[in-house]
């Protein structure tokens, strides 16, 4: 005749055979009282994104306003950037890109990118760049010579597409003998490149 002794199971599934007495029977035959459903296994995964997904080079297009805050009227601008795969243990990426605005001035820079996942398919980047500026009326920011900072704020599709926002400030860091500097507010569309 077979007999089962009673299992208690805690939350994290580990099991722990007793008798009536609430003597701990290692060897026993175990009967399972509980047991968390498979469909909700799959709940935890993905809760964030593996940095092996975002591995790949993007291609990043972008469209907004510069000069928010400036006492000139805001212009719209665009943008296009290429962004490496990330290096160093730091996972920096290098990037490149040129803006220009409708009234023709343009900035050309280099700079770098790296990537934070705070949620499930949320990406914080942060970036630092520094180029050249060519300025044009009401768009004149002192210097050829200028740095930008930015961050931006993006969901990260299944298919690895990225949809964001960002905001930028653009100066000569004191350089020159102005630096009113500007500001810019952009849309994202982040592209993987295999």
């Amino acid at each position: 005749m077979a007999t089962c002794t009673p299992t208690t199971v805690a939350a994290d599934g580990f099991s722990s055979p007793i008798d009536a007495d609430g003597t701990y029977l290692p060897d026993s035959p175990q009967v399972l009282l509980a047991q968390r459903p498979p469909r909700f296994a799959s709940l935890n995964a993905g809760r964030s994104i593996d940095p092996a997904m975002t591995d790949d080079a993007y291609l990043a297009v972008n469209a907004g306003l510069v000069g928010l805050f400036n006492r000139f009227k805001e212009t719209l601008r665009y943008g296009m950037e290429y962004r490496w795969k990330p290096h160093t243990k730091l996972r920096l990426r290098p990037a490149a890109g040129l803006i220009t605005a409708e009234n023709d001035a343009s900035y050309l820079f280099f700079g770098i990118r790296r990537d934070f996942h705070p949620a499930t398919h949320w990406v914080v980047t942060g970036s630092f760049d520094a180029g050249y500026f060519e300025e044009r009326e009401r768009l004149e920011l002192g210097l050829q010579l200028e740095f930008r900072t930015g961050l931006e704020l993006a969901y990260q599709l299944g298919n690895r597409y990225r949809l964001g926002m960002a905001l930028y400030h653009l100066s000569n860091g004191g350089f020159g003998e102005r630096n009113p500097g500007t500001e810019s507010a952009v849309v994202n569309l982040t592209i993987p490149i295999q």
